[in-house]
């Protein structure tokens, strides 16, 4: 039986019939009045909990041009965006980054994909969106992948990414609702393809 004030965190993450790696997260919080988010702000932690999740081996550097997920202390750029484009309209505001390189992405498919945070309104909550869309990674070579790659991918980038993901959503979560939040995870289809 669900809690009454249980959130729902709802869930994809496909390989998409090109070859691209798609996955979505979000949740519908409360709003609490002085603390409604933006989505500057919610990029922001995104790359604070990265950070911490990898022991502070990757770290995100932004500049005028873009930010890239480098690891540290080498600098090697393991993911490059260019400059974040910020976008709103009635309902609430985007940041998207589009993918321009590095060395997590295939050769030949470097200037695809985003990393877009999205806050909306919907039904008297905020939702907040993380999506990543339109990545090819180089752990899955060229497209399309073979079975063996792709289970590889799976039980590690696409793992890390989706714990990554949720653990995100949930530490919004309970800075929404508190400590005691109770939280349930909803796998959706938005997109088609082949779970990863």
């Amino acid at each position: 039986m669900p809690f009454p004030n249980q959130i729902r965190i709802s869930c994809q993450q496909v390989l998409e019939e090109d070859g691209s790696f798609y996955s979505v997260q979000w949740a519908d919080l409360p709003k609490t009045p002085g603390k409604e988010l933006d989505c500057r702000e919610v990029a922001q932690r995104y790359y604070r909990l990265l950070r911490r999740a990898n022991l502070s081996l990757v770290r995100v550097a932004e500049s005028e041009t873009g930010a890239v997920f480098e690891l540290w202390p080498l600098g090697h750029a393991l993911l490059r965006f260019e400059k974040a484009v910020p976008d709103a309209d009635e309902k609430g505001d985007t940041v998207a980054l589009k993918i321009s390189g590095g060395s997590l992405v295939q050769s030949g498919y470097q200037n695809r994909g985003e990393l877009l945070f999205r806050v909306e309104e919907c039904a008297g909550r905020q939702r907040v969106t993380l999506q990543l869309s339109g990545f090819f990674p180089r752990l899955l070579g060229n497209p399309p992948p073979s079975p063996m790659r792709r289970r590889f991918y799976s039980l590690t980038m696409g793992a890390f990414h989706k714990f990554l993901s949720i653990r995100f959503i949930r530490s919004l979560v309970r800075d929404a609702m508190g400590q005691a939040a109770a939280w349930k995870l909803d796998r959706v289809v938005v997109r088609g393809g082949k779970d990863i």
